[in-house]
């Protein structure tokens, strides 16, 4: 019974996150252009993960909240962020994409952000990016 409460309180979270992502990508693609607050941060640096032990290590295939990759790849594009610098559950632009910060990372301090791809294959053509600028809605 334990393992059912807990797997039905994570699909709620999961769709919580999808519905706040749903409304703020809306709210990016009015036609009115009343777009959220946002605050434009500069000098960024890229890099890319995936769900393998190569990037993750003891936490293969899960977020830092144990949250299944697969699952929460289904919902919404994923980045690892500094909590510091970037609040948990914030939505953020990358390049006119739009990414849910739902992940952390024992190199993502500072002005770095680890963007979620399928593959390791992926990750390596990625590489590093660095000064971007990006959007974080609040």
């Amino acid at each position: 019974m334990k393992n059912f409460t807990d797997r039905l309180l994570q699909i709620i979270f999961i769709a919580i996150i999808c519905l706040t992502s749903i409304f703020v990508y809306k709210k990016c693609n009015e036609s009115s252009h009343q777009l959220p607050e946002y605050k434009i941060l500069r000098n960024f640096t890229l890099t890319a993960y995936c769900p393998c032990t190569i990037c993750n290590g003891k936490y293969t295939g899960k977020l830092y909240d144990g949250t299944l990759i697969k699952t929460a790849k289904k919902i919404c594009n994923i980045i690892a962020v500094d909590p510091k610098v970037i609040r948990m559950g914030s939505i953020v632009e990358v390049h006119g994409i739009l990414y849910r910060a739902w992940d952390v990372g024992s190199a993502i301090k500072g002005k770095r952000i680890d963007i979620l791809l399928d593959t390791h294959t992926e990750t390596i053509e990625f590489g590093i990016k660095k000064g971007i600028t990006i959007k974080v809605y609040e």
